[in-house]
Order: C-alpha cells, then structure tokens, then sequence
C-alpha cells in the first residue's frame, strides 16, 4: 500500500535544539492555549480579550502539563508502541463551556491535520466496544470519545488498546480475529468522567474549572480552531523541537508504569 499525505506543513525543526530553543518552543506553546482554565493554574485577566489567561511567569501547573503532555502524545503516537489516552473533564454542575472539546480537537488538528469525529460512548459496554472496534480496525489515529459524561466508561477493548501494542479483534459479523498494531491515540471528554481503577495509571488526566458558576457565559477567543489549523506548521515546529531536545537530553526521573518509551518522547 501506501501514504497519502496532504497539505504537509513546512518544518524548520534544529538538529541539535538548545535549551534556550526548546524552553522558548514550550513558552510559544503554552501561550497558544493559556486561555483554557486549567484547574489548577494560576491565572490573571488578560483586559485585552476580557478574559482570564493563565500566568506564564509561573512554572506550569500539573493539568496544564497533562495537557501539553498529551499533545506531544499525539503528535508522536504513530512512533511509539504504546501511549497512555488523555481524559479531559470538568465538573458534574459547571463543566459544560470549559473548552473540552476544544482542547482535545486542537490536538488532533496538530497531531494529524484533521479534527476528528466525535464518538459517543452508547448505552452500554457492548455498543462501546462495537464503535471503538471500527474505529481500531480502520487505523484511525485519533480515537475520541465525546460527552461521557458523569460515568465510569467501561470497555474491554478500551483497556486492550491502551495496554496492549498489538491487539486481537473480531470484526462484526465475522467470526475470524483479525491481530492489529493499534497506533490510535485516545482522548476521552465529559463532566464528570471517571476510568476504572485498572486504567487509572494508563491515562493523563487534565481538569478544567471555569471559575463561574455559568461557564456558558465564559468567553473565547473567536476561531481558535480556524487559528489552530492555521498556524499548525509553527505548532508542530514547537512540538517537534521540544520531542527532540528531550530525545537528546534525557531527563532523570522516573517513567510512568510501562510507558518508558514514551516517557523519552514526551
């Protein structure tokens, strides 16, 4: 077979990124999107756009990172074997207008140039394993699970794809296993989302709070998506130069369980 590629953005990416390069890259990239009420962020009201902004003279906080985090995931998801999904939540009451949806569609418009279709989960287990098994067997290289919300989405072929680099599925109405390499990158959304306990440590968590009681009310910055797509090729330029230097510079700490791979790349 082959590649289709389409519309594949100029990339200036160093060889050999500084550190002054890769921590002005990370500056550029958190800036994009320090309109979006990270939970436990520091944030001040920008008067230009009347809204609140998060700090950036501020060390980023741990939804904010989550975030960034999962946006270097996506954009390196079809080189890593394994990869932890990203939940993107907000509360039961309030959660509605926080940007969820937002965040994870820019994500996937960096990662691969599209915005993804929407998946419900479905009214049951079984429906959700019929709709994430399609989206597995077509390759699709972002899963997203759209409003699930205020429950505790349970799946088998979830667990499988976020566990497993190389999974057996029995497509519908046949009774032949097919064994494939799963490269999709998984993102849920939802107020009130919760994941099992076995999946707990196979997911970053983000969590937005909209500081209002009518979070509908909040204001946006107008056409963030159309300005994300636009601007994707210097995105992916930050993202790109941040993966390398971390390649080039591994950091000390301690990779998330099973995931040490990943833990180089992003």
């Amino acid at each position: 077979t082959g590649l289709w590629q389409h519309n594949v953005p100029a990339l200036s990416v160093p060889e050999r990124p500084t550190y002054a390069e890769a921590e002005a890259a990370l500056a550029s990239l958190r800036y994009r999107f320090s309109t979006f009420p990270f939970a436990d962020a520091d944030m001040v009201h920008d008067r230009a756009l009347g809204i609140l902004r998060v700090r950036q003279d501020r060390p980023p906080s741990l939804d904010e990172s989550s975030y960034l985090t999962g946006m270097l995931t996506a954009v390196a998801r079809p080189s890593l074997p394994l990869t932890p999904g990203m939940v993107i939540r907000a509360a039961v009451q309030s959660g509605s207008g926080t940007g969820k949806g937002l965040l994870a569609k820019s994500a996937a418009l960096v990662a691969t140039g599209t915005i993804p279709e929407a998946l419900t989960a479905g009214h049951d287990t079984g429906e959700m394993d019929k709709r994430l098994t399609t989206a597995l067997l077509r390759g699709a290289e972002i899963i997203f699970l759209d409003n699930v919300n205020n429950t505790s989405p349970r799946s088998d072929t979830l667990a499988s794809a976020v566990t497993e680099p190389k999974i057996q599925m029995r497509p519908l109405g046949s009774s032949t296993p097919v064994s494939i390499d799963c490269r999709s990158f998984i993102m849920i959304t939802g107020n009130g989302v919760q994941v099992s306990e076995d999946l707990v440590s196979r997911f970053l968590f983000v969590e937005l709070d909209a500081r209002t009681g009518d979070p509908e009310t909040r204001k946006m910055p107008a056409g963030f998506l159309n300005k994300v797509a636009a601007e994707r090729g210097q995105i992916l330029n930050e993202v790109l130069t941040i993966i390398r230097y971390g390649l080039q510079n591994p950091h000390p700490g301690l990779p998330l369980r099973n995931f040490d791979e990943w833990a180089q790349f992003c």
